[in-house]
């Protein structure tokens, strides 16, 4: 004979509830540990992708173009002319996104006006060999060049800073993606972990009033309560 049950189950207690949420509450820890470790080298992985591949694209369109404005200092005969030398250093700066173009040598020395004021060149030729090198936000290469026995340095400065905001707007949209998936990740785990902790709440104090007593309950198991009752007077009994 199976026993039926007569009386409905309140709510849990607010302790029960305070006790049996910790699975949720572990799932949700298990799943912040884990996006812990996730998340950031994710987001790092991506944004040295993005810094790298912007900046490669960056470097290689200025070095080609200053190869290019070489190119005509050695092919034509602007460094024959000063008049000449400015308007190519001019034209490097109006065509691109140059800020500073200078003509150096033994024979000639010139710079464009058209960049900002108060620009300087390194002191030495070294080149810069990555984006935001140096602290000033621009990129210079030094080229040289030489027509009919003159021989001459071309210094160029480009502007970092529309590459180095195309890095920042990479980076808002990287940090926007992640925080986006973590939402949409967590709260369905959390979800998930309060939905499989109500049973076991119900279950508990089901449980307790059977063990006080009360045999005009079922667990709600698919075990029946005479079993049930079976076993805590078997446990009983044991105490004694």
């Amino acid at each position: 004979m199976r026993w039926a049950p007569t009386a409905a189950l309140p709510s849990p207690s607010a302790g029960a509830r305070h006790r049996f949420s910790t699975l949720a509450s572990r799932i949700a820890l298990v799943m912040l540990a884990a996006h812990g470790v996730l998340l950031p080298a994710l987001f790092f992985g991506l944004m040295r992708g993005v810094e790298r591949a912007l900046a490669d694209q960056f470097i290689a369109q200025v070095r080609g173009f200053s190869r290019a404005v070489a190119d005509e200092f050695e092919l034509g005969d602007a460094l024959d002319s000063v008049e000449r030398s400015r308007a190519l250093l001019d034209s490097a700066i109006l065509r691109g996104d140059g800020v500073y173009a200078e003509l150096r040598g033994a024979d000639i020395n010139v710079r464009s006006e058209l960049g900002p004021a108060g620009i300087q060149r390194p002191k030495h030729p070294n080149l810069d060999v990555d984006v935001a090198q140096g602290g000033d936000q621009i990129y210079f290469l030094m080229l040289p060049v030489e027509h009919a026995g003159k021989q001459a340095e071309l210094w160029l400065g480009f502007d970092e800073a529309p590459t180095m905001g195309q890095i920042g707007e990479a980076r808002s949209r990287i940090l926007i993606a992640l925080g986006a998936y973590f939402a949409l990740t967590m709260a369905p785990g959390v979800l998930v972990g309060y939905w499989l902790s109500r049973p076991l709440i119900g279950l508990r104090q089901r449980s307790k009033r059977v063990a006080s007593g009360d045999y005009k309950l079922t667990l709600g198991a698919s075990s029946s309560l005479r079993e049930v009752v079976r076993s805590v007077i078997a446990k009983r009994g044991g105490a004694r």
